[in-house]
Formats: structure tokens, sequence, C-alpha cells
């Protein structure tokens, strides 16, 4: 059957005649199954996953979906369509998860991205920054990310005020008195700052030229910030506040890349608890743009998934575990996304429906607002 004849597909996916059929049809998995058991795979349509509603994409068999995937989907959609993002100010993939410790460096894999964050060295161990990691160096970082949304111009300076004023315990909801030890700890927001402050990020993609058959690397080096001015304090750890200006590059970033997230949700990603909690806010971000970007399916393998989620663990094999951890956490906390992990196949991301706080990008609603 070609599958250009939409209403005679849709008369043998639904059992109806194709005077009945339309474009917009809502199908089952039980459709989908007995048009494979009669017709094969081939004769699906390349949208056949937005034609099912998540819950019934879910219940097709976890073999039957990565095999529509690669039979059906992959070969008919163009190499943009495969390639991972680049972490954005909201999909924090490129952050570590834990304590990094000394390493002042940290690397991830995305399909034909590679990105690097890098902070300075210092000969005095007082003045040694750490890299951002955990769940506060994501919310710092997605706090620079909405300022910088609405900053006019590299120009422009922000002011924020020092962590000990009220103004990061009111914005994070942290209690103003904890400790450093403890989990949401106002010293480690204010760390989080001056890590993000003083970060440099490259982004190296690689391409191929298809006339010449030969491949290209471009690197984009930037800053987050271009020029910070600290005061109160003889050390930029214990300083009442802050001045800066972001960088050109970081603000083109942010403006082009960032999707807006319901504070209230935000607020509840941010208070997740478990050794699975960032990854899980990794998750929501990473769905929530590419379901924006893309109207297909992604699939990842479980090696793709640890390049670019994990890069900091020592084994793909762990990367199965971790994911389905961090999801059984997202639904615990009403947070459920549309993804379906399956041990030996892979990571399947599905379009359709809205995910639990999103907002959609035409209105331009800013999380931490």
């Amino acid at each position: 059957m070609d599958i250009k004849n939409e209403p005679e597909f849709l008369a043998l996916a639904a059992g109806a005649s194709p005077k009945d059929s339309s474009s917009g049809a809502e199908l089952t998995a039980s459709d989908v199954i007995d048009v494979i058991r009669r017709l094969g795979y081939e004769s699906l349509p390349v949208d056949i996953f937005n034609r099912l509603s998540p819950e019934e994409a879910k219940r097709l068999p976890e073999d039957v979906t990565f095999d529509i995937y690669e039979k059906v989907i992959a070969p008919r959609t163009s190499r943009m369509d495969e390639l991972w993002f680049v972490p954005s100010p909201l999909i924090h993939s490129g952050i570590p998860h834990s304590d990094p410790g000394t390493k002042r460096q940290h690397l991830t894999n995305a399909g034909s991205h590679a990105t690097t964050i890098s902070v300075p060295l210092s000969s005095d161990p007082r003045k040694l920054i750490p890299l951002p990691y955990g769940m506060q160096g994501r919310q710092v970082l997605s706090m620079l990310t909405t300022l910088a949304v609405r900053t006019e111009s590299p120009r422009e300076v922000i002011t924020l005020p020092g962590a000990k004023t009220g103004f990061a315990a009111d914005l994070f909801g942290v209690d103003p008195n904890s400790g450093r030890g403890k989990r949401g700890a106002i010293n480690r927001y204010a760390e989080s700052l001056v890590s993000w402050v003083n970060a440099t990020v490259h982004i190296a993609t690689t391409s191929e030229d298809k006339a010449s058959g030969m491949y290209k690397e471009v690197i984009e080096p930037f800053a987050i910030v271009d020029k910070a001015v600290y005061w109160g304090r003889d050390s930029f750890r214990r300083a009442e506040g802050v001045q800066l200006s972001f960088s050109s590059q970081f603000l083109r970033l942010a403006s082009n890349h960032s999707v807006p997230i319901d504070r209230s949700v935000q607020m509840r990603l941010a208070r997740l608890v478990g050794p699975s909690s960032a990854l899980a806010y990794d998750l929501y971000h990473w769905a929530a743009y590419r379901r924006h970007k893309l109207e297909r399916p992604i699939s990842l393998t479980w090696r793709q998934a640890h390049d670019q989620f994990l890069s900091e663990t020592a084994s793909k094999y762990s990367a199965a575990r971790a994911i389905k951890n961090a999801l059984e956490l997202l639904e615990k906390n009403e947070l459920a996304l549309p993804i379906i992990a399956s041990s030996t196949r892979g990571m399947m991301l599905l379009p359709g429906g809205q995910l639990p706080g999103e907002v959609e990008p035409a209105q331009q609603e800013l999380l931490l607002r």
C-alpha cells in the first residue's frame, strides 16, 4: 500500500471505510499492530506516533515500538532530526550530578557535539573555584538564563544581591539558616553562582561536507559572563553582592534555546530528593526542549544516553538503570515523562501531549519570575 494514500491507510488501520476516515483520526495500539501484521512495517506513515495518544503509544510492545522507529521513521528522516542538541541553559545535561572534587573540566558528548565546562585554576587554594554541580548548579544556571532572556544588550549591567541578604532564599525557596552540609544550603547556591560567573564553555561541532567527503570541526568558546564585580568583602565567596554583564554568546544561546517552565513545577523539580534527582531534572528539561523542536519520536541508545547525561559514570551499562530510576522518581512526584525505556533497546521520547508545567513558547512565560 502507498503510505501517501492517507484515506486508505486510515481505513485499514481503523477498520473504517475510506470515506469515514480523516488524517486527524486517532489510532490505537491494536490498530497499529493489526496493520503491521497484515501489511508490514513499510505500510506505516512516518508520523505514525502523532496518530497515537501517549497512552496508546505506551501500550505497544517495546520491540514493536523500537522496530517502528528503526524501520519506518529513521530511514525517512534527515540527519538534523537525529542530532542531539547541545546542552542549552535549560537542558542541564552538561553539568556533573555530584561533587566533582578537584576536577576543573567536565566533558559531555552529544552526537556531533562535544561540550566542555571549565573553571579557572589558581595558585592560592583559598581562591580555587569548583565546577558547578548538583541541583544548586542547575537552579543557578536557570536563574542566570532567565535574567539573560530579559536582558536587551551585553552592555546591560545586572545587580544580584549577596546570598545572605535573603535574595537567594526567597528565589529558590531555601532555608537561609541551613548549614553548608545540608541539601539546599544557601552557601551551595552562592558557590554555584561563583562557579558559573567564572566558567568557560567550549562547544565543538563536527560535520561532514558531503561534496568533498571531508569532516570539519567548529569550536565555539564563550564565557557566560563578560565581567563581574563583587563588593562588600575581601573574598568573592562571601561577597554581599555582584554586578555582572552577560556575554553576547550566552545571550544568544539563552534567547534561541530556552524553554519556559512554570515556576511552581520548576521548584518541584528542584526539591526532588535522592541520587536520581539531578538526572530527573535533566531529563525533564531535555524532554521539554526536544518536544518543542521535533514532531517525531527520538530514540537513543544507552551509549548515547550515557555520553550525554551520565558521562561522569564509568559504564554505559549503568545508564539504563539510572535513567529508569530517574523516570520513576518523576512519576512518583506526578511529573511523568512520555519516555519508553527498554533495557535492551535504549530510550525513546514520544511526541504529543504536554508535560506537567510545560509552557507554550508563544506565551513567553519565564520561570523564576
